[in-house]
């Protein structure tokens, strides 16, 4: 609108200017309808009022789109995928099983004979065993060990070093200076992986009473009558231990029946008449048998009817458990 109206103001004063082709100098030339038809639109235009001229709004900006917010309600309804975890790694199975053998001794020492059965998987490398008594509330100085080995008396007999699944060894302990039998014995042990008590290890205990009288046995055979230095008339009898538990003491008793001489002695260790002179034992170990005898009757018994008795005990002095047995024999 402005643009046109600067158009019709510019006509306007060139119109007046050329004075529509008048000479200069002269009068004003009639007023024609060209320039009655330009003052007229010049006149209507000035005369529109601002608030009714159009004005054209600038267009208006795009409308934003709020920013998408996921909605806490919404829900996946495709199901998730399964997935499956790895396999866990197969673990070596290790056990094993304690089973009590006997009681033994060495001088004054008494010590426990364990059977251990390997029932697991893996082999074991070392041991530890320590023996507590429950009944005087002492306990035994721990063996450990990089082998599995077994004793008689005060010797080392087999040994192991590894005890593979399946195997099967008897080990001994460190003990106590006292009898073990008729205690309540709870013996604990340690077998490992390694040597030196090392890399996996597993404990387990078992509790040891004194054995009752039908797991306790010995047979007694007459063998001989011999001379050693010393001793004449040495009557020699055999004895093995058929049952399950050691023997400490015995008292051997030999009555010669023809003469009604007899001659008897307890003792808390076996003597051996197996060598001249004479040694001895300190105990009659499970399976284990020895030439033991019986001197001093005043005549000699050959040809005599003669009669011994044999009383073996699981405790010194003649206690604990006992058997007692009477063989006939005539030299």
């Amino acid at each position: 609108m402005i643009r046109k109206l600067l158009v019709f103001v510019i006509l306007l004063a060139w119109l007046s200017a050329c004075n529509l082709g008048g000479a200069p100098g002269t009068a004003p030339a009639p007023t024609t309808d060209v320039q009655m038809l330009v003052q007229t639109a010049v006149r209507q235009t000035l005369a529109v009022e601002p608030s009714q001229a159009t004005v054209q709004a600038p267009p208006a900006p795009a409308t934003e789109l709020p920013a998408f917010t996921p909605s806490l309600a919404f829900t996946n309804t495709t199901a998730p995928a399964t997935v499956v975890p790895p396999p866990l790694p197969t673990m070596a199975a290790q056990d094993f099983q304690i089973d009590f053998v006997a009681f033994d001794r060495c001088s004054e020492m008494r010590f426990a004979r364990l059977r251990l059965t390997n029932t697991g998987t893996v082999p074991w490398e070392s041991i530890e065993i320590v023996l507590n008594d429950q009944t005087t509330l002492t306990t035994s100085s721990p063996l450990r060990a990089n082998e599995f080995t077994d004793a008689y008396t005060c010797q080392e007999t087999t040994n192991q070093t590894t005890l593979n699944p399946g195997d099967n060894a008897i080990v001994y302990s460190y003990g106590f200076n006292h009898n073990l039998a008729q205690h309540q014995i709870l013996a604990g042990v340690t077998l490992c992986t390694q040597d030196g008590q090392g890399g996996q290890c597993l404990s387990k205990s078992i509790m040891i009473f004194s054995p009752p009288l039908n797991q306790a046995g010995f047979n007694a055979t007459y063998l001989n009558i011999s001379t050693c230095p010393g001793n004449d008339n040495v009557l020699k009898f055999q004895l093995l231990n058929t049952g399950n538990i050691p023997w400490e003491s015995m008292r051997l008793s030999v009555t010669d029946l023809d003469l009604n001489s007899a001659v008897s002695s307890d003792r808390n260790t076996f003597p051996d008449f197996d060598t001249c002179p004479a040694t001895s034992i300190a105990n009659l170990a499970i399976g284990a048998a020895i030439v033991t005898g019986a001197a001093g009757l005043p005549a000699d018994p050959t040809g005599h009817n003669c009669m011994a008795y044999f009383k073996l005990c699981s405790q010194e002095d003649l206690g604990g458990t006992c058997l007692e047995k009477t063989i006939n024999f005539k030299p």
